[in-house]
């Protein structure tokens, strides 16, 4: 469900804010503020990028970029240090694709948008990090709440997010993708698994 509001598109999933063809390129001033989230395995040229949203933002605005890192991590040391567990091998696609195509994956990733960000000429930067967890696993009541919607997304999207990916782009065949989803499925679900994202 959308709702045209002003010269913002209200999208109840993720709130009020531009949506492409609400306005055209041509009405784009420096008076906006960026927002950029969950671009990783899109961008050919991040510092291109962040040049771009420098030169649209009037000075003083600000530019938002929300990255998450691709691997699946895991509050059980045992899985976490498994270099052989699924969480790992999902991973290691995701980046080999990356490569491959010229488009990162990991950008969130050891401070790289801060250093692409300072490159375009932002001076006053502030970065935080943070665990989103999949699935009901947190003690903490806002966590576990958190992670229930997060597993409620992840879920039904693994096959999405390596279909073309691993499928097109690797080359594997429908029924190695079809197992590799199935596994990543099933170790997501586990309950030992306790399986995060670093955002």
């Amino acid at each position: 469900m959308k709702a045209q509001i002003g010269r913002q598109i209200l999208i109840p999933r993720e709130g009020t804010q531009l949506w492409p063809g609400a306005i055209k390129p041509e009405e784009i001033s420096q008076d906006f503020s960026d927002h950029i989230r969950y671009l990783y395995g899109a961008v050919d040229d991040w510092k291109k990028l962040y040049r771009q949203a420098f030169t649209h933002v009037r000075s003083g605005g600000w530019v938002e970029s929300l990255g998450i890192d691709i691997e699946t991590h895991s509050e059980n040391p045992k899985i976490e240090k498994d270099e052989s567990h699924i969480f790992k091998k999902c991973c290691k696609l995701f980046l080999e694709r990356g490569r491959k195509t010229g488009r990162t994956w990991e950008i969130a990733r050891d401070g790289r948008q801060e250093e692409c960000m300072r490159e375009a000429g932002f001076t006053d930067l502030f970065s935080k990090s943070w665990k989103l967890p999949v699935g009901g696993w947190p003690q903490d009541k806002k966590l576990k709440q958190i992670g229930l919607y997060n597993g409620a997304f992840i879920d039904p999207s693994v096959d999405a997010f390596a279909i073309f990916p691993v499928g097109e782009i690797l080359g594997w065949s429908k029924e190695e993708v079809t197992v590799l989803v199935s596994q990543m499925r099933k170790a997501l679900r586990e309950p030992r698994a306790l399986p995060y994202f670093n955002v």
